[in-house]
């Protein structure tokens, strides 16, 4: 987890519990406000924290075309989005990374991805 993850995390909780002692001495039964950070901190986590963040439209569009191209070179790749090698390569280890491709053959120029 990055540095900045870790800030935002640490931040939400103290937010968090803030709101929450703040609620205990206005109204000791009152939950609305209670109810309302559960509610972002469950949505929260369902819609933003996936495999799929922080992915540029590049790896999004790839890993939709591999379901029926069924492989790629990273050549092929730079290529269809015309880009430089190592820009390619950033992307797809970024893939790799997150357990969504799986790179097979050789290291080097024969090498390929696929969907895990």
């Amino acid at each position: 987890m990055n540095t900045k993850k870790i800030l935002f995390w640490a931040l939400l909780l103290l937010c968090g519990s803030l709101i929450l002692s703040c609620d205990s001495k206005k109204d000791p039964g009152a939950q609305s406000t209670k109810d309302a950070y559960a509610d972002y901190i469950l949505n929260y986590t369902k819609e933003e924290i996936s495999p799929k963040t922080e992915l540029n439209t590049r790896q999004l569009e790839i890993l939709d075309k591999l379901k029926t191209m069924k492989r790629i070179t990273r050549k092929q790749y730079a290529d269809m989005f015309s880009i430089s090698t190592p820009t390619a390569a950033r992307d797809l280890k970024k893939l790799l990374n997150r357990k969504l491709l799986r790179a097979r053959g050789p290291l080097g120029p024969g090498r390929w991805y696929e969907l895990v």
